[in-house]
């Protein structure tokens, strides 16, 4: 009876990645070398701005709301007597 060592041992590779698809790697990779790092910059801010002012953007939603709800005229705002 085999034992699971033996097994590992005697494992058949997985499928080979074919040298077409290395090409295609090694072209993308060549390609992403020579791209500008001020693009990098640019798409990682872009990525990144939403998350940043997410805060500042809630809050000024969350005040002008307010604003816009609140009551002006004392005699409504007396609701219990």
């Amino acid at each position: 009876m085999p034992t699971q060592a033996s097994n590992l041992i005697n494992a058949q590779p997985g499928p080979a990645v074919s040298p077409q698809t290395w090409a295609k790697i090694a072209a993308w990779a060549a390609f992403l070398v020579t791209v500008p790092s001020a693009l990098w910059r640019v798409l990682m801010i872009a990525c990144y701005a939403p998350i940043f002012l997410w805060g500042p953007l809630l809050l000024v939603a969350v005040v002008g709301y307010w604003l816009r709800r609140r009551c002006t005229d004392p005699a409504q705002a007396r609701v219990g007597s």
